[in-house]
């Protein structure tokens, strides 16, 4: 058996408990058997994302922790999450900075691609979400190694807010907004400081070689 299943195997079984539901009572609200409720907590087999987060849901537990172990053990979100269509709006894989972004926004997200790298935000997109990991701690802006940041590409970014910028052509990094100008050609212009350096740069708004996207969400996921 896969160690990562018997762990969250042993975390449906805590949260199930905890609820006060037998597993018979946790297989007739997830329409499934007995032996596959049995299965799952022994780490014999572990279920598909969508029936780990509707069972998250059941026991009125967070999805990150029955799956990972990590963040806090209740429930982050405020939505329900009553369709995949719902959840598929609220997917934010983290970017893996080994590749350009441009491949992960190209990527279309389904259920059945989920993994460690899968996170689900509080709130539905308004264009495309993604997000990136802390590299070390930035404490002028309350944020610590390891924090998870939560980027829309729909958001429109405002004076002090956080982005997501391209700084080079090859390098991408966290920046605050200074300031927000017009320029001659109707275009914005953003004054943006890097976190961590005192290095301002002028990056266009909306381009493809700047602001990608604004901050939504911070997490800090506490030590277990």
């Amino acid at each position: 058996m896969i160690r990562r299943h018997i762990e969250t195997g042993l975390r449906i079984r805590e949260a199930r408990v905890v609820a006060g539901l037998s597993q018979k009572d946790l297989a007739a609200a997830l329409d499934v058997t007995v032996q596959s409720v049995s299965q799952w907590e022994n780490g014999r087999s572990q279920p598909e994302t969508d029936r780990l987060i509707e069972m998250a849901g059941i026991l009125g537990v967070s999805w990150n922790w029955i799956k990972l172990g990590t963040g806090p053990k209740e429930p982050a979100t405020i939505f329900p999450l009553e369709h995949r269509s719902a959840i598929l709006k609220r997917v934010a894989p983290v970017w893996d900075n080994k590749k350009p972004l441009s491949v992960l926004l190209k990527v279309e997200n389904t259920l059945d691609r989920f993994d460690e790298n899968t996170i689900i935000a509080q709130y539905p997109a308004k264009g495309f979400l993604f997000s990136v990991y802390a590299s070390k701690d930035y404490e002028d802006y309350d944020i610590l190694f390891g924090d998870l940041l939560i980027f829309d590409t729909g958001v429109k970014p405002t004076a002090a807010s956080l982005v997501f910028a391209q700084v080079t052509k090859s390098e991408m990094a966290v920046a605050q907004v200074r300031s927000l100008a017009l320029d001659d050609d109707g275009a914005i212009t953003a004054s943006l400081r890097l976190l961590g350096s005192s290095r301002e740069i002028s990056s266009k708004v909306g381009t493809g070689n700047g602001i990608v996207a604004a901050m939504v969400e911070q997490r800090r996921f506490m030590a277990s």
